[in-house]
């Protein structure tokens, strides 16, 4: 079951979200709610919640504020903005700090609260995956192998290659990149000659 923190500091919108949403149909827990965003990133720091549904202005210390300073130290948990038509430029911003969906204040719909919701979920769903069979291996030994498979070998496609990159976190800095082509006179010879074993 996921951890939900809630930041809002208006309480009717706080408690109806707390209250319009059947969180356990979902497999999640609010675990807290928070009116502003220095309580929120203390209770964010003691109770470490999986995904953080939080508000943008707010008193002391805005959502905005908020989700930079979690960021330095965390880059799992997932956020979902509440948001105002009149707020797009800040959306713009908060999702430079790998926001996964945003909510429109006062006129989204139950519905569409889930759907944030669920594709939130299937985000950590994913990020979970991962640790369970490469904790045991070099992530940086998978790292070359899986660019060594798709670059040199073309073992892989592309759309495989780019979620292996997000998974992953693999950056390739335009900068240093380098592409190198070799052309090898009879490739065909070398490579029949390579598996025979009796060659």
């Amino acid at each position: 079951m996921y951890r939900v923190m809630i930041v809002e500091d208006e309480p009717l919108i706080r408690i109806g979200m707390k209250n319009i949403i059947n969180w356990d149909d979902h497999g999640l827990q609010v675990v807290a709610d928070e009116e502003n965003g220095r309580l929120a990133l203390n209770a964010y720091v003691k109770l470490a919640p999986d995904i953080v549904i939080t508000d943008l202005k707010m008193p002391l210390l805005s959502g905005m504020e908020f989700m930079k300073e979690a960021r330095k130290s965390d880059s799992r948990t997932r956020f979902i903005i509440l948001t105002c038509y009149d707020e797009f430029a800040l959306v713009r911003e908060a999702m430079t700090l790998d926001v996964s969906a945003y909510i429109l204040k006062l006129t989204s719909s139950p519905a569409e609260i889930e759907a944030a919701l669920k594709k939130t979920c299937a985000e950590l769903d994913e990020r979970e995956k991962l640790p369970l069979y490469i904790q045991w291996v070099n992530h940086r030994a998978i790292q070359e192998q899986i660019l060594r498979d798709y670059l040199v070998y073309g073992k892989i496609p592309v759309s495989d290659f780019k979620r292996c990159m997000e998974l992953l976190d693999i950056r390739l800095p335009l900068k240093r990149l380098r592409v190198i082509m070799l052309r090898l006179l009879d490739y065909d010879k070398i490579l029949s000659r390579n598996n025979d074993p009796l060659g």
